[in-house]
């Protein structure tokens, strides 16, 4: 019988090029928080919004790249226990070298989800703590997916009743329902959009590779389209609200042409900054999915290469976002920014512009649909897990074995419901995303660096006694047992405590315990200030043309 860390290669799971794994990655991260991006931009102010952004962006990888760490450490202590355990009922002196190893820090075909490594290194409360922290957060992050959906069909669907009607660009505008008629419609589509999303949810999840990577590039679409839109616009014009809401007796052309100064900047807003930081969170929320998302890389020694990528990628797609929409809509700008192009869905705007309106307010709803149940599947599996003691890959072997089909679509029934039913009482993204974002803290800056500070811990204390034995005679043993070779090279030994717990993908600066406190302190003063912004909300304006008449010549 094979030994259990010499597992066949066919018996493993379906692998994937890293190419494809960046895809997987960018489609989690890059989901409906990046709608709620210029808003914030705006009503925060550049110089506010510009620098808590990046802020939050490095701490974001950081943490990321702790989980990455975390998993090469499970690994190390995984591979430490087994080894003990043969060394335990063997009488060869080969394996028992084993026991001796220096810690090989690798990521390997086992797969160590956050809340394993909770239970690993902190005990099984720690699990059930992180349990209920990622279930709650995994219910608010499907909250806003049904928000873009309903509100984004609600304003673009021919609905023409007497109780229920297409809703206007306005609707939603700081409103955490949309008025009478436009409720119904919103209403409605909802209903069809949790319809839809339940069914799929109740679905077994596929291979769905070409889909991934296809609404990756979908994706890069939309917001490219956004973007140059914008540009063109700022170039001829400089800003959307010196065309809106013009008096009949002014000239547009004439008011354009005389026009000296482009409309001020909105430079800081402090209460407008502090219910950003929640948003600009959410929007970059990658760790729950890390182990799962990385599971089937093949290249898995590039993995916090493809971390750093992803954040570059993410980030770059976020400040390009947050300015220029922001400086084109300025006061105009909506909640959910795509909604800003459902008045140039129909005449007079020309028809390879209305065209490109519907993509650009269609696509997230569209893509929402399909992500939706991912979301659901997160939920359900980190359930079931708790309730049957097995993972889902496995064949059922538990108590409830004989009502496993029944179970799991029971969960998968309340897991795509709840999101649903909460969105018929708030519509609201950005109120939705502040309340998604303070859990949401919790696993982006609160777990990750709780595990890198006690893996470390733990790591010291239980290869303490390798430091002064040499890994030579055990290396070449654990090799001639193991048949294959790691997927990692095997650390090499520096005669200190940091080979105990250095990893791989160890940074040298922030992998030290002293900044993952540092880290760990940055975390805690923004989740302070999230929590304060759910009692605050930022002076909401409007293009005022009396305001703007008073500021320019003519």
């Amino acid at each position: 019988m094979a030994l259990p860390w010499n597992r066949n290669k066919s018996e493993g799971p379906k692998t994937m090029h890293i190419v494809l794994g960046f895809f997987y990655v960018v489609n989690f991260c890059l989901g409906v928080g990046f709608l709620g991006i210029p808003y914030s931009f705006y009503y925060s102010g550049y110089v506010a919004a510009i620098p808590t952004l990046l802020i939050i962006m490095v701490v974001s990888w950081i943490n990321a790249n702790y989980i990455v760490e975390c998993m090469a450490r499970a690994q190390a202590l995984e591979t430490h226990r087994i080894s003990e355990t043969v060394n335990k009922y063997s009488e060869s002196q080969l394996l028992k070298d084993h026991s001796d190893m220096h810690p090989k820090f690798e990521i390997s075909h086992r797969k160590f989800e956050q809340v394993e490594m909770c239970e690993i290194f902190y005990g099984k409360w720690a699990k059930y703590l992180y349990l209920i922290i990622v279930t709650v957060y995994s219910f608010l992050a499907l909250w806003p997916a049904s928000t873009v959906a309903g509100s984004a069909w609600a304003s673009n669907l021919p609905f023409n009743f007497s109780t229920i009607m297409q809703c206007e660009e306005n609707d939603f505008q700081h409103n955490i329902l949309p008025p009478e008629p436009c409720l119904n419609s919103y209403y409605v589509s909802l209903t069809i959009f949790g319809f839809i999303v339940i069914l799929l949810s109740l679905l077994d999840l596929k291979e769905q590779a070409i889909v991934q990577m296809t609404l990756g590039l979908l994706r890069f679409i939309t917001i490219a389209a956004i973007v140059i839109y914008c540009i063109v616009n700022i170039a001829e014009i400089g800003n959307k609200c010196l065309v809106e809401d013009r008096l009949p007796s002014f000239n547009e052309t004439y008011f354009i042409a005389n026009a000296t100064h482009p409309p001020p900047l909105r430079l800081f807003d402090f209460f407008g900054w502090m219910t950003s930081i929640p948003v600009f969170t959410y929007a970059i929320i990658l760790h729950s999915g890390i182990p799962s998302l990385t599971h089937p890389i093949r290249q898995k020694q590039y993995i916090h290469w493809l971390v750093m990528a992803m954040f570059s990628t993410v980030g770059f797609c976020y400040f390009v976002l947050g300015i220029i929409v922001s400086l084109w809509f300025s006061a105009d700008i909506q909640e959910t920014c795509t909604l800003n192009w459902g008045e140039l869905t129909k005449p007079p705007a020309s028809l390879p512009l209305q065209i490109l309106s519907y993509y650009i307010i269609l696509f997230p709803s569209l893509d929402v649909v399909s992500a939706y149940p991912l979301g659901v599947h997160v939920i359900v599996n980190n359930v079931y897990v708790i309730i049957t003691g097995q993972d889902t890959s496995e064949k059922p072997n538990h108590r409830f074995a004989k009502y496993d089909l029944l179970l799991r679509l029971s969960l998968r029934l309340v897991g795509a419901t709840v999101p649903v039913l909460t969105a018929f009482g708030i519509a609201n993204l950005i109120t939705v995303l502040n309340f998604a974002g303070l859990f949401g803290f919790t696993i982006c800056f609160g777990f990750p660096t709780a595990l890198q500070l006690r893996s470390i811990y733990v790591c010291k204390k239980r290869f303490a006694h390798t430091l002064n034995k040499s890994p030579v005679a055990a290396i070449k043993g654990l090799q001639s047992v193991q048949e294959t070779t790691p997927l990692i090279p095997a650390q090499e030994v520096r005669g200190n405590d940091q080979s105990l717990y250095m990893t791989p993908y160890s940074n040298r600066l922030f992998s030290h315990p002293i900044a993952a406190w540092m880290v760990g302190a940055v975390g805690f003063v923004l989740f302070s200030l999230t929590f304060a912004s759910l009692f605050l909300h930022p002076k909401n304006e409007v293009c005022d043309p009396d305001r703007l008449f008073d500021k320019y010549e003519f």
